[in-house]
């Protein structure tokens, strides 16, 4: 075997052994298995290879989808871009286009996701590359639903469904089941909501998927959450956090605990409540899975605030604050900036409650969200009262 298929097989092994590290919530180790086989692959002379173009774009998948680094994700996507021209690598470049959409949407910024899914589904159907037409009409059904276009959502949704259908896909069937139960969760609708749910549930435990199992559970808890059936959340929070320990899924783990907490938290018991929201957040922080850490610093400052207890509680809220800044997130940037100045309201600092009262209403304006105005107006009389 020559020395150039060696160093082409060590990359595709640190390739296979990232996406089981991924699956099994060892993200400190799989990020470094990517992070060597990109590094090799340059080294070896295969820098603009399909496959490690391909190896960019999986890392970069792998930073938004399991650390939520929307940052170091369009870094990657964009090096990805500038490598592979849509001639050559229409692929690839399909592949990089849907990536930016994802990172855009996360961000917030809907109307530039849109513009770079279009794109991307345009080369995947010129090329008739199936899957990723599938993959990409799912993330414009995500996307539509984020927006509130359940129609054009739904739209998408049963493309991709169909697309797996036709290809075999089971997993993809039920996954597909799963988003359209997100999309009636996002309409209220939690009734239909708790239908996909379950049809995800029984899908998963159908061919085995135990992650899919996992999920799928906290999910359904998720709504009995919402409904205010706490006792039958608590069920499937803790068939969530069981099925993850038995997996090794850390990042389930950590997401149960952070449930499990809010539980607490809606029920006055902020003790059990911090407990579980500080495990989590131990966690998350370990893993690196920044949203993760971001909602469990906005629940812990939410108890202290309601505890009365407020430098604690402005101690977290800066740090969701700081987060939501990195990771760019146009509403929870807002929402940070209202946070911090409640509580500077309850300290009675008023001038320090105004500058971040200007700038969460700037930051708002930035959004499509319409439900800020009249709790700035009421935050704005307290201070001026």
């Amino acid at each position: 075997m020559g020395q150039e298929s060696k160093k082409e097989l060590l990359i595709r092994a640190l390739t296979g052994r990232a996406y089981i590290f991924s699956l099994t919530g060892r993200f400190k180790e799989a990020s470094l298995d990517y992070k060597r086989g990109i590094t090799s692959s340059d080294k070896g002379g295969f820098a603009k290879n399909k496959f490690s173009l391909g190896l960019i774009i999986d890392y970069a998948n792998f930073l938004f989808g399991e650390l939520n680094d929307y940052t170091k994700a369009e870094e990657m996507n964009k090096i990805a871009l500038n490598r592979a021209d849509e001639k050559n690598f229409p692929e690839i470049f399909s592949r990089g286009m849907h990536g930016l959409g994802n990172v855009y949407r996360k961000r917030g910024d809907f109307d530039k996701a849109e513009k770079y899914f279009q794109k991307a589904l345009s080369i995947t159907e010129r090329i008739g590359y199936k899957a990723e037409i599938g993959n990409i009409s799912d993330s414009l059904g995500i996307l539509y639903s984020d927006k509130g276009e359940y129609d054009k959502a739904l739209k998408y949704f049963k493309r991709n469904l169909t697309i797996a259908e036709e290809l075999g896909d089971i997993t993809g069937v039920s996954t597909c089941s799963n988003n359209v139960g997100v999309l009636y969760q996002n309409k209220g609708d939690f009734d239909t909501a708790l239908i996909y749910f379950k049809k995800y549930l029984t899908m998963a435990q159908r061919i085995g998927d135990r992650r899919g199992i996992s999920v799928a559970s906290g999910n359904i808890g998720v709504i009995y959450h919402n409904k205010g059936d706490y006792d039958t959340a608590l069920e499937y929070y803790d068939k969530f956090l069981y099925i993850s320990k038995e997996i090794g899924y850390k990042r389930g783990i950590a997401m149960a605990y952070n449930n499990i907490g809010n539980i607490h938290q809606r029920r006055k018991e902020f003790v059990p409540a911090l407990k579980y929201l500080k495990r989590s957040l131990s966690m998350s922080e370990k893993m690196g899975d920044l949203g993760n850490v971001l909602w469990a610093c906005a629940n812990i400052g939410d108890i202290y605030e309601k505890e009365g207890r407020f430098n604690l509680a402005l101690k977290y809220l800066k740090r969701y604050l700081a987060l939501s800044q990195k990771m760019g997130i146009k509403g929870d940037i807002a929402d940070g900036f209202f946070y911090i100045a409640n509580i500077y309201v309850k300290l009675k600092k008023f001038n320090n409650a105004e500058e971040y009262l200007k700038k969460a209403e700037k930051a708002y304006k930035k959004t499509d969200r319409k439900d800020w105005r009249k709790k700035l107006d009421e935050m704005w009389n307290k201070v001026r009262a």
